[in-house]
């Protein structure tokens, strides 16, 4: 059985919410995108895999736009008909792209719960940078775990 992280759209806004003042600071995101990306090169090459062939050129342009969001707050949610509408992809291309981001070690890859608590939603994701600084806020905060119980529940080391 899949075990499967959850977590409160409205959580993941307000968290995010404090956060609106690092979207003023263009410059610093991009440069630390770049050098997220850079690790992720790094990573490939060490597996022996090129990264524009795990990130085909959809697949990459939705990893620079989640990147991009990531390092800033450590977090984002979205539903997969946004990544699909804004990149005009499939459901195939974007559930691929997921599936890759999931197998790196540097992410998780949660749901968000509907409004009305009758579970995950099947086309939505939150993905969370586990380099982030905001880390174990996020973990603590919206998933309400300690570190070493995300890592637990997945079996993983950080």
């Amino acid at each position: 059985m899949n075990k499967i992280l959850t977590c409160y759209l409205p959580d993941v806004n307000s968290f995010n919410g404090r956060f609106k003042w690092l979207w003023k600071e263009k410059p610093t995101l991009r440069k630390k995108k770049e050098a997220f990306l850079e690790t992720l090169r790094t990573y490939f090459k060490q597996q022996q895999e090129a990264l524009h062939k795990v990130f085909p050129k959809k697949r990459m342009e939705m990893l620079d736009y989640v990147i991009y969001n990531l390092v800033a707050t450590g977090i984002q949610a979205i539903q997969s008909k946004t990544l699909m509408q804004k990149f005009d992809v499939s459901q195939s291309t974007v559930s691929r792209f997921v599936k890759s981001l999931k197998e790196t070690p540097f992410m998780l890859v949660a749901r968000y719960i509907k409004e009305d608590a009758t579970g995950a939603h099947p086309d939505s994701y939150v993905f969370i940078l586990k380099s982030h600084t905001n880390f174990n806020q996020i973990c603590e905060e919206i998933f309400l775990h300690t570190i070493q119980q995300v890592f637990k529940r997945f079996n993983k080391k950080k």
